[in-house]
């Protein structure tokens, strides 16, 4: 039981981290219209995406679903249920 806990955490984990990476990658495809669109600067896009993929400020747990909105507002969305 406590190795299927350790692995299912393990995994969210990795989970989460591949999302994030994703988020940045698409955080660095904005154009400053649509960055201002959403509520942040290209320079906020720019500065989270330069963020290494661990240090996501999220928890594995902390995941908004696919909903059509782009990767910054849900990342923005996760981070301000905290």
């Amino acid at each position: 039981m406590l190795l299927s806990a350790l692995m299912r955490r393990g995994w969210n984990q990795l989970r989460l981290w591949r999302e994030v990476s994703r988020e940045r990658r698409e955080l660095r495809r904005l154009s400053e219209y649509i960055a201002k669109d959403i509520g942040i600067s290209r320079a906020d896009a720019e500065r989270e995406a330069d963020r290494p993929f661990w240090d996501s400020g999220r928890e594995p747990g902390c995941s908004v679903p696919q909903d059509g909105r782009t990767a910054a507002n849900r990342h923005n969305r996760c981070l301000q249920a905290r």
